[in-house]
């Protein structure tokens, strides 16, 4: 079941310094590491618009934040 970590963020209030940015994305069963959690500066969360969260495929999770990144690329 997913799980969310305490010092994660909502993507869509993110502002990425995309020159310097290196993501990772977890599947749905493993997740990412523990190590790479603990090395990160940022984690990013996807949350519905109703609130409640849904279990995203690893795929459909890149489109979305490659989605909303370059939307801010465009703006910044």
């Amino acid at each position: 079941f997913p799980v969310t970590i305490r010092r994660s963020e909502n993507l869509h209030k993110f502002s990425p310094k995309l020159n310097s940015q290196v993501y990772v994305l977890g599947n749905e069963v493993l997740g990412v590491s523990q190590n790479i959690l603990d090395a990160s500066k940022h984690i990013l969360e996807i949350k519905s618009k109703d609130g409640f969260y849904h279990s995203l495929n690893v795929t459909v999770a890149a489109g979305v934040a490659i989605d909303y990144l370059n939307t801010k690329r465009k703006f910044n």
